[in-house]
């Protein structure tokens, strides 16, 4: 009788867990996604966002907005899994001197990340 119940309840919490996991996007963004990341002074970790493409510069207040901020590069990589298959995303830094690239062996892992999850990252360094 306690199995059983047991049973039930995990499979219930399984269900639950399962069902808050975000799926990935059907299709890719209409004009891709922009990453962009910097070094937090205080704390010296890489920091990232991952905003919408539109055909305009983004203002650095818009990238670093806090609730769009992605403290990690494993956070990073927990949202690149939601992204549609084929997406495209350009990883830019170039129109703000506040932005820059983390170490290469961390923008290579990051790349080759989203390359085998089917999402590509180009980055414009």
């Amino acid at each position: 009788m306690y199995f059983k119940l047991l049973l039930i309840l995990l499979a219930f919490l399984s269900a639950s867990t399962i069902a808050q996991v975000p799926p990935r996007s059907a299709h890719p963004a209409f004009k891709g996604i922009e990453l962009y990341s910097w070094q937090n002074p205080s704390s010296g970790n890489w920091q990232f966002s991952l905003l919408a493409g539109t055909n305009r510069l983004k203002a650095l207040k818009e990238i670093r907005e806090p609730k769009e901020i992605i403290d990690t590069s494993d956070l990073l990589k927990q949202r690149l899994v939601h992204l549609a298959v084929g997406e495209q995303v350009m990883w830019g830094n170039a129109e703000f001197r506040e932005l820059s690239f983390p170490p290469a062996k961390v923008v290579n892992d990051i790349v080759k990340f989203a390359q085998a999850i089917g999402v590509t990252v180009t980055t414009s360094r």
